[in-house]
């Protein structure tokens, strides 16, 4: 079994979204925070990295708005 993203812990994302009805029919925390692996491609990540700070709460792993 993988380890979970290690920026779980502190993604707005993840505790604003993480019991959402449409996050879990779409299952992007089983895809992106469930897998240190997947989680490299996490555009949350990507955005965090290139930019130095998170992104607003509501960008999806996918890049998608809510």
């Amino acid at each position: 079994m993988s380890e979970k993203c290690e920026k779980l812990d502190q993604c707005g994302f993840f505790r604003e979204f993480h019991g959402n009805t449409e996050v879990a029919q779409r299952g992007w925390v089983r895809m992106f925070c469930d897998s240190k692996e997947q989680s490299e491609i996490c555009k949350r990540k990507i955005f965090s990295k290139k930019n130095g700070h998170p992104p607003a709460d509501n960008l999806s792993p996918t890049g998608f708005m809510l």
